[in-house]
């Protein structure tokens, strides 16, 4: 008796656009990142927006954006879930899904690039009508798009504002540019590790917060995967010891691999937990050139098993740090003229020592 077998692949059902206004979360921050993310692909340095709220209907706004970029070849490439139609190198270094331009898709948008035009209805988006390309006498250098967006100005504003801070592209409203910063802005120390550009820090000075950072930025887009901090750090001149923070600003994502389709989240893999290995590598090696540190035991031996040798950890006793403490609070109270006898701080006679290594290093 023969067995007769036939095989099967994976395919994409047409069925998935009736579904493609449940890809994206239809959240104001979450259509500007896809926007300017768009934008940057395409060259564009400079991205021109206008909000204006609509007379006719309350908390409803239109909303234009325009950028320099070499504007769009293809325009049935917007259409198109899951091909990209980006160039090679684009999508070799960033690894695009080909599905921003669907957080649009609640909307009727209209599309200009060069002398062709085309309007978008959500109905065309779900794959339930057509739309037609025009001609135009206008010539658009980069793209615009126009969309009525179900929000208030104030909200629009505030979340363009949130992505544009880390976004390489120059974002000007009413010809008001928006203010940029760089995400890593007050590391101490940074490094390239696979396409990631890795910040260390005590407190970084943008929208930073210690007990929930969004750490991880990609062109604008912040992503919140918690890494943890390694505490035993000792500035210059300080008295105690302090956490040594991390962020990650993604240049590549061809090797990390983030949530689609809109990049919220970082797929837990084999890279990502050799990035990180890699990663606490570094601030090793950072704290390696430091005087002294006061790192745990267990950190001074995860640091020699990635192939860094710390020194000893300093040992801190209650008497060091008594009288550091009364200088300081002899020095600060000397500068208020305010001296009180009560802020010196009592110790225990308990030694803090953060890592004997010398009883447990080999």
């Amino acid at each position: 008796m023969s067995i007769s077998t036939h095989l099967i692949s994976a395919k994409v059902h047409e069925g998935i656009l009736e579904k493609a206004d449940r890809l994206f979360r239809n959240d104001d921050a979450g259509v500007w990142i896809e926007l300017l993310q768009n934008a940057r692909r395409a060259g564009a340095t400079r991205a021109n927006i206008s909000i204006e709220e609509s007379p006719s209907e309350s908390g409803s706004c239109k909303v234009t954006i325009e950028d320099n970029g070499i504007g769009i070849e293809d325009f049935q490439t917007l259409l198109s879930l899951g091909a990209s139609g980006w160039n090679e190198e684009t999508q070799t270094k960033e690894d695009p899904a080909g599905m921003g331009f669907f957080s649009l898709c609640r909307s009727e948008v209209s599309v200009q690039s060069g002398t062709q035009s085309v309007t978008i209805s959500p109905a065309v988006f779900l794959g339930k009508d057509t739309a037609e390309i025009q001609q135009t006498s206008e010539y658009v250098q980069g793209t615009r798009i126009r969309f009525t967006r179900e929000s208030t100005k104030g909200a629009l504003l505030t979340a363009l504002e949130n992505v544009a801070e880390f976004c390489p592209v120059a974002v000007f409203v009413a010809d008001r540019e928006l203010p940029q910063h760089d995400f890593l802005d007050g590391a101490l120390y940074r490094e390239t590790i696979d396409g990631i550009e890795v910040g260390f820090a005590t407190n970084f000075t943008h929208r930073y917060n210690t007990f929930r950072d969004p750490n991880w930025n990609f062109y604008g887009a912040r992503i919140d995967h918690p890494v943890t901090s390694i505490h035993g750090f000792l500035p210059p001149g300080t008295i105690a010891p302090v956490a040594l923070h991390m962020r990650f600003t993604v240049l590549e994502a061809s090797r990390v691999k983030l949530q689609l389709p809109d990049r919220r989240a970082i797929i837990e893999d084999e890279f990502l937990t050799s990035f990180l290995s890699k990663a606490r590598a570094a601030a090793y090696r950072f704290l390696q050139k430091q005087e002294r540190h006061a790192l745990p035991f267990r950190n001074w031996k995860e640091a020699k098993e990635l192939g860094v040798s710390l020194p000893e950890a300093a040992c801190l006793t209650p008497g060091t740090l008594r009288r550091r403490m009364t200088a300081s609070i002899l020095c600060l109270a000397i500068r208020s003229s305010a001296f009180c006898p009560a802020a010196m701080m009592s110790f225990s006679s308990r030694r803090m020592c953060p890592m004997s290594t010398r009883s447990k290093a080999p």
